[in-house]
């Protein structure tokens, strides 16, 4: 049970009248007028607090449904998180001293309730109003990051060669390849591979639980491939912490384990006339074809993981295909090509170009694909810039790849202006229109800095005015990331150009020196589909509800662009990107695009991408770092410098950066309590029980132990950035995902049962009732022996648990068998209607055990007998696990003259001459026991306040709790065992009506009661043992379902018997008919008719009139259904249909 108290409760159950409170949905009222009321917020971090500082913000969480609930588990109100996070209950709906519990649900499937703590108070939670600080917080497990400071990886290129080793120090092999540096940027980055060890790479994969971080060969001109070759991955392992170069090789080449991932090939590839010298240009051709065409078509492209670190997904840029790579949760290389297997191709995008997939994501449960219509035939005759478009897709990760179904969630043309990006030989206006060198563009209306169909020829990249810089964007979808504060999509948008250029490096024919200038983009797309199915992407500077000065700039969809200040600017002050010539007045020294295509959100935090001159110097590579709401550069890091042939200055000098944390911590938990009521749920008004010690347990090995707060609550938690209390442990190190353990209270019963449990014993489990949020408010813990257990299977990282709960409640008196129960008490009033004297002990006064006879050890039924010869005295149990209970027969000696039992056996269970349990059994031939439904043989004016199914040994039963005379709970259950001549098994079946029971030929009817459920199931499953020691038992599944329109509850008051009727239909007319008689063996019957009302879908109180004089059957009619109750002595069995 997820809960939290905001109050400290006194655990007092009183039961008054029942009152109907209707639902009222608010949206998050006044604060003025609230009574109970708090935020719901997302906990990247895992503190179990909310944060808000200028460099660190965790945002609300909207529409998680809160509900209210009163002590008598009456719904009083409804309302959902706005979109702040805020919601408020009125003074009209929770009033002043009202004691509720709050139930948070209806947050997305891939999130899960944050960690406990100041600021948290779990998904179920206490409060007596007025309270304001009824806080609840959820986080994905993938947007945790476990540093503020948390380290960033990314690759970069060298020029040449870099698989030949001459030895020279200009030798491409030995060039910086990866570089990692810590969030904030100050200290100097760590080389943590060379060119050499893995070539040139663009994707990059995190594994958080193996602390590996793979790379994937990528296709770009000037750099050869590494030593797996195209299709090759590499890796580098702990790469959360290592600062050299030797944790970095090769991982696998995907194609020799299946040679059906084939990522294309680059025959006789060359790097003349620099080869392998990094300081000399190189044209970087081929015997067949060019490289430069080959650029975003073989190769691989974006590469992700999958949350629990087994799935690699891969866009195999040859086929153009996604594919899944299984590495299992260590991360190791496949070895079956079982384990490389491919997806569908991608449905077909409208157009007459090429749909060129290259992002890919993994992002709550589902994948990401992006890529871009190229704008080029198929046959490569001609170009049509009105084609160009990004296109997003998505599909279930959980489903097989070859049989999954792509949809489209974005869908959004790239034919919108930018300006130059280039200004030299433009003049002063960065607007300067020109013609589009492949004809796109007739004429001079496009200005230079737009995107442009994806070029078929070197000569398509340059233009005139521009000497020997290559200026001619073409769009390649890179990266997809999203923004956890709304949801947001943000696209990293490469410039092809940059990859098929380098830095005064060679054409791929003649000797003309041309520098690439690329101009990448950063889209944002808000999210429409909320469950992550739809986005629209932004318009002149707005997108996910925040507009940016971007707004009217010219230089993004709808005339501006979010993200604003990805440009460079010279000059002094204002944010990077903006200086103090803001929008382009200094034209000369201007770059409006100088993204390359690599973003990454750090949730709470920024959007970080890789960018040219990233800060104040021309010809540098690094990386900037971008408010997420207004859009605005706020640092920067430059890593790399030079503008030599050996680097790639302004032509996407980086690859894909990652951001790197542990995995999410796990946390499992939260409240043993008394369950006041005995109904198994945690109710407002319900203590926690202080000082109880829980062990997480894992096989044999205590793993470690908490001790209950004054609350009842306790936790476990792998968390290792938080400290350790009494009642919560962290840095449990071995409490990990996707794995078994047992959350054990030791010595919940018996000699040595803990001191805070001495007087209580386990409640009934799993009666949370039967919404999907029942486990949270119920109890989980079973007995085993005399500890109570509750097993646990933990999900993936990050998916913490607060439903581990313990109730308990008090293992109080009942009335026993032989002297205030079943007969003399009970049975004789129920059946005969008045008190039979010559009951066992009679009815004067408590019964005295000493003078009863003490029940004989428990035989086996292999050895007494089988069958219909099958004795009661061989099937009920005669002995308990706490053995200071004495075993009596308290067998009444009159019922078979005026019942249809032809055999009785009642054993009452006692500790200091107070009966703690009964077991009741009648054995009848070819039909139920009159009454076998344990509530009709109670003693007049008991109460039923719960019933239940519960699973006794895979048997499901019908469990019932009554509240006697002394205000104990008693726990009932009834069930039937059949047997037949000649047939090699036993039946058994439980129903809520004895109607409902299949006749056999003998039949055993069966009536437990006790102080606690435990003490019920333990008794049940005695039972049950011995039957299936006899012969097999088969279970006639029993009819458990409640009619729509039932009562919960019944007294008597007076004259009258007083009912609690559920009604879940909307009608509010309703009668009682009443067929009464003098007795079981009366044949005249006196038919009565009660009209009464009902509201509609509620609760509701009816008192009918009745004496001590008779027996009565009452049909409850809804909308002409017939519910039928029996009602003895003023007592009644149940409704039924």
């Amino acid at each position: 049970m997820a809960n939290f108290y905001s109050t400290s409760l006194i655990a007092t159950f009183k039961k008054g009248t029942a009152i109907l409170f209707l639902a009222m949905l608010i949206a998050g009222g006044s604060k003025l007028d609230a009574q109970v009321s708090g935020i719901v917020y997302r906990d990247f971090n895992a503190s179990g607090a909310k944060e808000n500082t200028a460099s660190y913000n965790e945002p609300g969480a909207a529409g998680v449904t809160v509900k209210a609930y009163n002590a008598a588990g009456t719904l009083l109100a409804t309302t959902t998180s706005a979109s702040n996070g805020s919601y408020s209950f009125t003074v009209g709906q929770i009033p002043a001293a009202t004691k509720v519990r709050l139930e948070f649900t209806g947050w997305q499937s891939a999130d899960f309730p944050a960690a406990f703590g100041t600021g948290n108070g779990t998904s179920v939670q206490f409060a007596t109003a007025p309270f304001a600080t009824a806080n609840f917080a959820i986080n994905y497990p993938g947007d945790y990051i476990d540093n503020a400071n948390a380290r960033i990886i990314l690759p970069s290129y060298a020029n040449g060669d870099n698989q030949v080793n001459t030895g020279n120090w200009f030798d491409a092999k030995n060039a910086d390849n990866t570089y990692a540096f810590n969030y904030d940027g100050v200290a100097a980055a760590s080389v943590i591979s060379d060119m050499g060890q893995i070539g040139s790479v663009w994707a990059t994969a995190y594994h958080r639980k193996a602390d590996k971080l793979f790379y994937a060969a990528f296709v770009k001109r000037h750099v050869s491939l590494g030593p797996l070759g195209i299709n090759g991955l590499y890796v580098t392992t702990s790469a959360k912490t290592v600062t050299n170069k030797t944790n970095t090789g090769s991982f696998v080449n995907l194609n020799a384990i299946n040679p059906a991932f084939d990522a294309g090939s680059l025959p006789g590839r060359t790097f003349s006339p620099g080869n392998n010298n990094k300081t000399q240009a190189n044209r970087d051709n081929m015997t067949v074809g060019n490289v430069f065409t080959e650029v975003g078509k073989k190769g691989i492209g974006g590469m992700a993981i999958s949350d629990d670190g087994r799935y690699l997904y891969i866009i195999n840029l040859n086929d153009r295909k996604l594919w899944r790579v299984d590495i299992g949760t260590a991360g190791t290389a496949p070895t079956l090509a079982s384990q490389i297997v491919s997806y569908n191709a991608f449905p077909v995008v409208a157009g007459n170009s090429t749909f060129r997939p290259f992002a890919v994501k993994f992002y709550r449960g589902a994948v990401y694909v992006g890529g871009v219509l190229d704008g080029v035939k198929p046959d490569n005759s001609s170009v049509n810039r009105a084609e160009l478009k990004a296109v997003v897709l998505k599909v279930d990760a959980s489903v097989t790849p070859g049989t999954e179904t792509f949809s489209t969630v974005l869908d959004a043309p790239l034919t919108y202006q930018r300006k130059a990006n280039m200004n030299t030989g433009f003049g002063v206006n960065k607007n300067t229109n020109y013609i589009d060198p492949n004809g796109t563009i007739a004429a001079a209306t496009l200005c230079q800095g737009s995107w442009h169909p994806w070029a078929r020829t070197f000569t398509e990249l340059t233009v005139t005015g521009n000497g020997g810089t290559a200026v001619y964007p073409q769009p390649m979808l890179t990266t997809i990331e999203f923004d956890p504060a709304d949801g947001s999509m943000i696209m990293g948008i490469t410039d092809r150009t940059g990859h098929q250029t380098g830095n005064v490096n060679l054409s791929p024919t003649g000797n003309t020196l041309f520098t690439g200038n690329a101009a990448g983009d950063i889209l944002k797309a808000t999210n429409t589909g909320g469950t992550y199915t739809g986005f629209v992407l932004e318009s002149n500077g707005s997108a996910g509800g925040n507009t940016t000065s971007g707004a009217g700039n010219n230089e993004g969809p709808g005339g501006g662009e979010f993200y604003y200040t990805d440009r460079y600017q010279s000059g002094d002050g204002g944010a990077l990107g903006i200086g103090n010539t803001a929008n382009g007045a200094n034209a000369n020294v201007s770059h409006e695009e100088t993204s390359t295509g690599s973003v990454a959100v750090f949730p709470g935090k920024e959007l970080i991408s890789t960018a040219f001159d990233p800060i104040s110097n021309w010809y540098t590579g690094g990386v900037r770092y971008y408010s997420n709401t207004n859009g605005i550069a706020k640092n920067g890091k430059v890593l790399y410098t030079g503008n030599d042939v050996s680097v790639f200055g302004k032509a996407n000098g980086l690859g894909d950066l990652e951001i790197i944390s542990a995995p999410a911590p796990i946390e499992i938990g939260n409240r043993v309590w008394f369950d006041g009521n005995g109904d198994g749920k945690q109710d407002a008004d319900e203590d926690g029980i202080e000082g109880v010690d829980v062990q997480l347990v894992q096989g044999v090995t205590v793993v470690t132990t908490a001790k209950t707060d004054v609350k009842g609550h306790y936790y476990f938690s792998s968390d290792a950035s938080r400290t350790s209390t009494t009642s919560a442990k962290y840095n449990v190190t071995q409490l990990q995902p996707n794995s078994n353990y047992k959350v054990r209270i030791k010595n919940a019963k018996g000699a040595s049962v803990q001191t805070p449990l001495a007087t209580y014993d386990l409640t009934v489990k799993d009666n949370g009732g039967i919404d999907a949020n029942a486990d949270e408010r119920d109890n989980d813990g079973a007995l085993n022996g005399d500890d109570a257990d509750i097993d646990v299977t933990t999900g993936v990282a990050g998916s913490n648990n607060h439903s581990y709960d313990f109730g308990f409640v008090t293992a109080g008196p009942v009335g026993g068998g032989g002297g205030g129960g079943v007969e003399s008490k009970s049975l004789g009033d129920a059946i005969a209607m008045r008190v039979f004297n010559n009951a066992v002990n009679g009815n004067q006064g408590p019964v005295d055990y000493a003078k009863l006879p003490r029940a004989n050890n428990n035989r086996s039924i292999g050895i007494a007998a089988t069958g219909t010869q099958l004795k009661l005295t061989d099937l009920l149990p005669r002995s308990l696990n706490n053995n200071s209970y004495k075993a009596f027969v308290t067998t009444p000696k009159d019922i078979m003259a005026i019942t249809n039992a032809k055999d009785i056996l009642s054993i009452d269970f006692v500790n200091n001459n107070i009966s703690k349990a009964v077991a009741f059994g009648t054995q009848t031939t070819g039909e139920v026991y009159d009454h076998t439904k344990a509530i009709c043989d109670r003693l007049k004016g008991y109460e039923l306040t719960n019933m239940q199914n519960t699973l006794v040994k895979g048997v499901n039963m019908v469990q019932y709790n009554l509240k006697n005379n002394n205000g104990d709970i008693e726990y009932a259950m009834s069930f039937i065992v059949g047997a037949k001549t000649g047939r090699n098994s036993y039946t058994i079946q439980s129903n809520w009506l004895n109607r409902d029971y299949t006749i056999d030929e003998v039949m055993y009817n069966i009536q437990l009661w006790a102080g606690s459920p435990s003490l019920v199931i333990e008794m049940a499953n005695d039972i049950i043992t011995k039957l299936q020691a006899g012969m097999p038992i088969q279970e006639i599944k029993s009819n458990v379902s409640l009619p729509k329109t039932y009562i919960t509850n019944g007294k008597r008051v007076d004259e009258n018997v007083s009912l609690t009727i559920n009604n879940n239909t909307n009608i509010s007319s309703a009668y009682f008919e009443i067929k009464d008689r003098a007795n079981e063996q009366s044949t005249t019957l006196n038919t009565r008719t009660l009209p009464i009302t009902l509201s509609p879908n509620g609760l509701s109180t009816v008192s009918v009139p009745s004496s001590d004089l008779f027996e009565s059957t009452l049909s409850l009619y809804v909308n002409g259904i017939q519910n039928l109750l029996l009602k003895t002595n003023s007592l009644f069995s149940e409704t039924l249909q």
